[in-house]
């Protein structure tokens, strides 16, 4: 049997126009209900990390019919401006410091401190194509822009509210989004479970061993909540 897979660049990255218009979460929840739209499928399965759990999470919540099983990694809640802590506020003040001095610069002191927080285990190759994708993926401007208004995510109030199963997947050892957002989500999700695993990369690596376990739940997930036809 085959399947279909749909990838969207988000707004102000990839293909998608670089100018960066939005304010808010519920801009990128239209453009997720638009990319479902084109699909013309009844029910939509979704994979998605970071912050586009919190997207899909809204998504799910405001459209329950159009949503099929979801499995979200490494994802939050709360963007780091509303967890209600002053680390959390310093973080994303030095996340936001490392995008503007460094954002896709080789031999950058910021670039090199940005990618060992998101992929410390990577390979001097891994590295290198990392910080080759930032500047095919956005501009400095517009990544400062993005990571602003993605701090500033919150979708506490309407994790009841989300019917669809799902599985959240979350490495104890991530140091951009902690595993606590993953557990707070789990216990607010009506039908959630929650694994973690030994990892401590936030983008998952191929040699990782949490790689062949998130591509071994991910497709056992899917197929357990498939649709009976």
């Amino acid at each position: 049997r085959h399947h279909t897979v749909y990838r969207f660049d988000q707004r102000g990255t990839g293909l998608s126009d670089r100018e960066f218009p939005g304010k808010g979460i519920d801009e990128f929840v239209d453009d997720l209900a638009a990319i479902a739209d084109a699909t013309g499928a009844d029910r939509v399965p979704i994979f998605t990390a970071s912050q586009g759990v919190a997207v899909a999470l809204k998504f799910a919540a405001r459209y329950p019919d159009r949503v099929g099983p979801m499995v979200l990694y490494g994802g939050y809640a709360q963007g780091r401006f509303v967890r209600g802590t002053e680390a959390s506020h310093d973080e994303a003040r030095a996340h936001l410091a490392m995008v503007r001095s460094g954002w896709g610069q080789r031999g950058s002191a910021f670039m090199e401190m940005f990618s060992t927080l998101f992929i410390p285990e990577a390979t001097p190759e891994q590295s290198e194509d990392f910080i080759k994708l930032q500047l095919a993926s956005a501009t400095a401007v517009g990544a400062v822009k993005l990571r602003e208004v993605i701090d500033t995510f919150d979708v506490t109030d309407i994790l009841s509210e989300v019917r669809a199963p799902v599985l959240l997947i979350h490495g104890r050892g991530d140091r951009v989004q902690p595993v606590e957002q993953s557990q707070l989500m789990a216990r607010c999700i009506p039908n959630a479970q929650l694994i973690t695993t030994d990892s401590i990369n936030h983008v998952p690596l191929p040699h990782d061993p949490a790689w062949e376990l998130l591509m071994r739940e991910t497709e056992r997930f899917l197929l357990e909540n498939a649709p009976v036809v």
